[in-house]
C-alpha cells in the first residue's frame, strides 16, 4: 500500500515475501558511466569555391593597412624649413693651426723661433635669419683650443705652451638647393679674430747640487687680435626635427709681429646640428 511504501522508504529498505532490497543499488552493483565521445565537425573548402558540395561565395580578404607615405615627414619638415625665419645651430670638431712664436721673448735674452699649434678641438654656435629663400644672415662664435706643447729650450729651461683662438664673425649662408631634404650651402663673412699663446717656463736651479730642482718662472703670452675673414662650404640633411651638417671652414687672421712667419689661415672641420624656427 502507499502507507507501507512510505514507511519502507523512511526505513531505508522494503521487505516483501521475505526478500530485502537495499535502496542504494549503485553501491551494491557499481556501474560504469557511458563515455560519450565529443563529435567534431570539419568543413572542407575546395579551390572551386564549393563547401560540402555546394557553391559558395568566396570570403572577402581584409585589405592590408595602407602604408604611411614615405615622404610624409619630408613634407612636414619642408613646411617648417620653408616658412621658418630663424636658424640656430651648435657645432664641434677639429682645427688645424700653425703658429710661430719666439719662445724666449720676455723670458730671457735670446731667440728661439718655434712652431706651436697643430691639431686641436673647437666648438661654437651660430644664429642666422632668413633674408630670401636662399640667403641667410647672422653671426657665429667659435672657440678653438690649441694643444699643449712642451719645448726644451736648454738643459736648464723648459717651456710649455697652450693657447686659444676665438673668432666672432658676421656670417652669410647661401643655399644652392633650399627646397631639397639634402642641401648644399656656401659660407662667407668676416669679423674679429683673437689668438693667444701662453708660455709657462720652468728653470732647473743648482744642477747637480744639493738644491737642484725646477722653479717656475713668470708666465708670458703672445697675443694678436685683428680683422678676420671666414669662408667655407657644407652639406646639410634633415633628420626628424634636426638638421645635421658636415662643414669645412677656413679662417683668415691678420696676425701681429709676435706671430711673424705664421700661417694666417686656420682650417676647421665641423659637425653641426641645427634647428629652423
Amino acid at each position: 500500500t502507499a502507507s507501507q511504501a512510505a514507511e519502507a522508504a523512511a526505513a531505508g529498505s522494503l521487505s516483501t515475501s521475505g526478500l530485502s532490497f537495499d535502496s542504494d543499488l549503485e553501491k551494491a552493483f557499481p556501474t560504469k558511466p557511458v563515455e560519450v565521445q565529443p563529435q567534431q565537425r570539419y568543413s572542407y573548402r575546395m579551390n572551386d569555391n564549393t563547401y560540402m558540395g555546394r557553391q559558395v561565395e568566396p570570403e572577402e580578404e581584409t585589405p592590408p593597412a595602407p602604408a604611411a607615405p614615405e615622404d610624409e615627414y619630408t613634407e612636414e619638415q619642408a613646411k617648417i624649413k620653408d616658412y621658418a625665419r630663424n636658424y640656430f645651430a651648435v657645432n664641434a670638431g677639429g682645427l688645424s693651426a700653425s703658429l710661430k712664436i719666439n719662445l724666449l721673448k720676455d723670458i730671457e735674452a735670446g731667440e728661439l723661433i718655434k712652431e706651436v699649434g697643430g691639431a686641436g678641438v673647437t666648438f661654437g654656435a651660430q644664429y642666422q635669419r632668413r633674408l630670401t629663400d636662399r640667403l641667410w644672415l647672422g653671426g657665429v662664435l667659435n672657440i678653438g683650443l690649441i694643444p699643449q706643447n712642451i719645448t726644451e729650450a736648454s738643459p736648464q729651461l723648459q717651456i710649455k705652451t697652450t693657447g686659444q683662438i676665438i673668432d666672432f664673425d658676421i656670417l652669410f649662408g647661401f643655399y644652392l638647393n633650399p627646397k631639397s631634404k639634402t642641401r648644399l650651402y656656401l659660407l662667407g663673412g668676416g669679423g674679429l679674430s683673437s689668438v693667444n699663446i701662453d708660455k709657462n717656463a720652468v728653470r732647473l736651479t743648482d744642477p747637480g747640487g744639493p738644491n737642484e730642482g725646477w722653479v717656475p718662472l713668470e708666465s708670458q703670452s703672445a697675443k694678436s687680435s685683428g680683422f678676420g675673414a671666414l669662408f667655407g662650404a657644407g652639406i646639410e640633411r634633415s633628420v626628424m626635427d634636426i638638421n645635421l651638417a658636415l662643414e669645412l671652414r677656413g679662417q683668415y687672421n691678420s696676425l701681429s709681429r709676435d706671430f711673424e712667419g705664421s700661417r694666417k689661415i686656420n682650417y676647421y672641420a665641423l659637425l653641426k646640428a641645427g634647428w629652423f624656427f
